[in-house]
C-alpha cells in the first residue's frame, strides 16, 4: 500500500502539534521542525540535529519537507 508522505511546509505549529500526537510523537518537535524549515531552511531530515535519530528515521518514511527540487542554475 502506497500512501503519501504529510507535506510539513506550509503547516502551522498547531497543525504539527495535532499530527505529531497522531503519530505517537512528542508534540515539542512542532517548535523545533518550525525553527529547522522556516529558520535554518535545511533541505533535508539529516540536517536536524537536535531531533533523534529515531524521528528523523521516522520523519524520512512518513513525511515530506515539501520543497521543490532546483532545475537549473543559469549564470
Amino acid at each position: 500500500m502506497d500512501t503519501e508522505k504529510y507535506i510539513l511546509l506550509g503547516k502551522t505549529q498547531d497543525e504539527l502539534k495535532q499530527w505529531l500526537k497522531a503519530q505517537s510523537l512528542p508534540a515539542f518537535m512542532s517548535s523545533q521542525l518550525m525553527d529547522w524549515i522556516y529558520v535554518n531552511r535545511v533541505r533535508s531530515f539529516d540536517e536536524m540535529t537536535n531531533i533523534s535519530l529515531k524521528h528523523r528515521a521516522f520523519l524520512k518514511e512518513h513525511a515530506s519537507l515539501g520543497l521543490a527540487d532546483p532545475v537549473a542554475c543559469a549564470v
